[in-house]
């Protein structure tokens, strides 16, 4: 299992964000291009997933040998994102206060800052946009140890019927309310990743995904070709697709990366795309900031 190739695939999935944000210029506005990157906020239920799926590859270990320390856990979770979303919080108010001579609510700073604004749809987007998937990650990170302490104790079919009621539940509602940014909503997501990675842990030991480390290069090139053509075509699935919609298939493109041995997977584990993936963080959360310093 080579999670390493995994990493610059978040570096992608944030200059898609990226780009449907302001990529409203050649050629990512022009005939072929437009169609996916219009719709590539989907891309932030993938890190959603990958988070899941990544973390619980890190701390199974731990967990099995019931050496699972959910204070230092949290404490590491918290330092490695808190720092960096600080700061762009900080240079956005004040390149707004600066250069647009606005006013910024205590409210929406307080929300901001205690990493709470995404829990209603009206404040998730106040101040810098980008930060309310972190408020989503941040609960993420807080429920990870009771998702894990449910899942250790259920068998991996019950665990499937478990998140297959909670994922359609999601798209249930998301469908009735369209976009939501409710960590709730997106909860789905990342208990889908975890699921994926603790089946693969769990399944690995006994040889039976023989068939899919024979079939690997096949099924990333289906999953990919499937998630690229739903999300280019014109449908009406795709405009709710940013709530989870895609976890299923998300699932089916990581297991492709991680058991495939091609020319695109051993680049991606190269430690220049490696170290890409590493920063995309910080693209990510300084895309806003940085377009008002440019604007």
């Amino acid at each position: 299992m080579n999670t390493q190739s995994l990493t610059f695939t978040r570096f992608i999935a944030a200059i898609c964000v990226v780009i449907y944000h302001f990529g409203n210029y050649f050629p990512f506005n022009t005939t072929y291009l437009k169609p996916f990157f219009s719709h590539s906020d989907i891309f932030v239920s993938y890190f959603f997933f990958l988070s899941g799926f990544v973390m619980l590859i890190a701390y199974y270990t731990k967990i099995k040998s019931n050496n699972f320390n959910k204070l230092e856990y949290l404490i590491k979770r918290f330092a490695r994102i808190y720092p960096l979303y600080f700061f762009a919080l900080m240079l956005f108010i004040i390149q707004v206060v600066l250069f647009w001579d606005k006013n910024i609510s205590i409210i929406d700073l307080l929300l901001n800052l205690f990493l709470i604004q995404s829990w209603q749809n009206d404040t998730a987007l106040a101040l810098n946009h980008p930060g309310w998937t972190l408020s989503v990650e941040f609960f993420f990170y807080a429920t990870f140890p009771v998702l894990i302490a449910v899942m250790m104790k259920l068998s991996a079919k019950n665990n499937l019927i478990l998140y297959s009621l909670v994922w359609f539940i999601s798209q249930g509602i998301s469908f009735a309310i369209n976009k939501s940014y409710h960590p709730i909503i997106h909860l789905n997501s990342f208990w889908g990743g975890i699921l994926l990675a603790k089946v693969l842990k769990e399944i690995e030991r006994d040889n039976k995904l023989t068939w899919v480390k024979q079939n690997s290069n096949k099924i990333l090139c289906f999953s990919v070709f499937i998630f690229v053509a739903l999300v280019s075509i014109p449908n009406q699935i795709v405009d709710f697709g940013h709530n989870g919609l895609f976890t299923p298939i998300f699932a089916v493109i990581v297991l492709g990366i991680i058991y495939s041995d091609n020319i695109v997977t051993r680049a991606f584990s190269h430690p220049w795309f490696v170290y890409l993936g590493e920063i995309s963080f910080g693209v990510y959360i300084l895309q806003y900031p940085l377009y008002i310093f440019k604007s």
